[in-house]
């Protein structure tokens, strides 16, 4: 009777044990597909993201074009945007406080906004009041604008001395 009883009840067990595995396997279906499609969001997500561009260690003046101007600009006013993805600066008002290139003079005040461009996954250009910056702007139909693809280094960066102090140099040699 023991054995019988042992039997019956380790078939039961296989019962059990081969629905249960019908039964979880829909909810493992489920779950992979929810860390497939979270993965693909979040990869997808990722694609999307801009990239700050990397700061050389010397300024590439050489890529510049003749009618770009390189100033140092003191940042008075900024329009800045707020969207879904990004803060950027669309426009702002400033003071030239040292003009390395082109026809801006120090003391001009300037109006400059951005340019209007496909992103490449550049992040865009996103200024603080109350600071200033080396950057590169181009006079386009009478306005100033700047792109994304320019460096732009605020005052308190690092390199800004760095790259104002070979500007420095480069313009006295000339």
């Amino acid at each position: 009777m023991w054995k019988r009883r042992n039997s019956v009840s380790v078939n039961v067990l296989k019962i059990m044990a081969v629905n249960l595995n019908l039964n979880t396997m829909p909810m493992l279906k489920l779950a992979y597909r929810f860390i497939v499609v979270l993965l693909l969001f979040l990869a997808s997500a990722y694609a999307f993201a801009c990239k700050v561009l990397p700061l050389p260690n010397e300024y590439p003046i050489q890529e510049l074009s003749y009618r770009d101007e390189l100033v140092v600009v003191y940042i008075n006013r900024v329009a800045n945007v707020h969207s879904e993805m990004y803060a950027y600066t669309d426009k702002f008002e400033g003071k030239i406080v040292k003009s390395y290139r082109g026809t801006l003079n120090v003391g001009e005040n300037i109006v400059a906004s951005h340019m209007l461009e496909e992103a490449q996954a550049a992040c865009p250009v996103h200024l603080l009041e109350g600071e200033a910056y080396l950057m590169v702007l181009k006079p386009i139909s009478g306005q100033l604008k700047y792109s994304r693809f320019n460096l732009y280094v605020n005052s308190k960066s690092k390199l800004f001395t760095t790259y104002v102090n070979a500007l420095q140099a480069n313009t006295r040699g000339n």
